[in-house]
């Protein structure tokens, strides 16, 4: 069946169209306002190195005559500002923290702790920035996810760095930049109302299609009935 004929069959059998769309749009509707809704919350955070940077420094002492030189070395603690010190090492690290808060693990953990919903973490461009997105049909829920996170990923930060012994004056922090606040987001309802709306209108055109050809072949299998009137 071309467009043409299409076209024709749905002002033929309007009077069974029209009806049939109306309930299509009915449960639609009635479907996509039984979804729940669902709050997301972006929030972003940056790791930053130490505040400080280390050197040797030599001091020369002069010794008694015949006792010769002695060189002695001391560490000495530069200011620096750590928002201009970003190299790979940061990115590397970001990675694999992000990699822990991706795993089963600590999913498990969250489950366990009574958390729901679902959420991603991304780094921003090859960069120590993180961002973590959170999803949940309830808005406080999704919040508070994205703060735990938030909070596993200092723990996280903090356990590496521990494990191989970093003083806290080199140690790799986190700044976080944002959290939003949860965001009604209507994505998953729309997707139903144009799913349910799709196929709800290709069964409504099939089974017109399908009265349409009953119609026209009881018309085509009607015995021919005529009268002569003889004169």
């Amino acid at each position: 069946m071309d467009v043409i004929e299409l076209v024709r069959m749905c002002v033929r059998r309007w009077w069974f169209l029209t009806p049939a769309l109306l309930i299509v749009g009915l449960f639609a509707w009635t479907a996509s306002a039984s979804v729940d809704p669902e709050y997301e919350v972006t929030g972003s955070t940056l790791l930053i190195g130490p505040s400080v940077v280390r050197r040797e420094v030599k001091l020369d002492a002069t010794a008694e005559v015949g006792a010769g030189d002695e060189r002695l070395f001391v560490d000495r603690f530069d200011p620096v500002n750590p928002y201009l010190s970003f190299s790979g090492s940061l990115n590397i690290t970001a990675g694999a923290a992000a990699v822990t808060l991706l795993g089963d693990e600590f999913a498990a953990t969250l489950g366990a702790e009574g958390y729901d919903g679902a959420y991603d973490i991304t780094l921003q461009g090859g960069s120590p920035l993180l961002t973590v997105e959170t999803r949940s049909d309830d808005p406080e829920s999704s919040k508070a996810l994205a703060i735990r996170i938030f909070e596993e990923l200092d723990a996280v930060l903090a356990s590496q760095q521990s494990e191989v012994a970093v003083p806290g004056y080199l140690a790799i922090t986190t700044d976080r930049l944002t959290i939003s606040e949860p965001i009604e987001r209507r994505a998953a309802r729309t997707r139903v109302l144009v799913g349910a709306t799709g196929v709800g209108a290709a069964a409504a055109l099939g089974l017109t299609a399908f009265v349409d050809f009953l119609l026209l072949r009881s018309r085509r299998t009607e015995p021919l009935e005529r009268s002569v009137q003889l004169a």
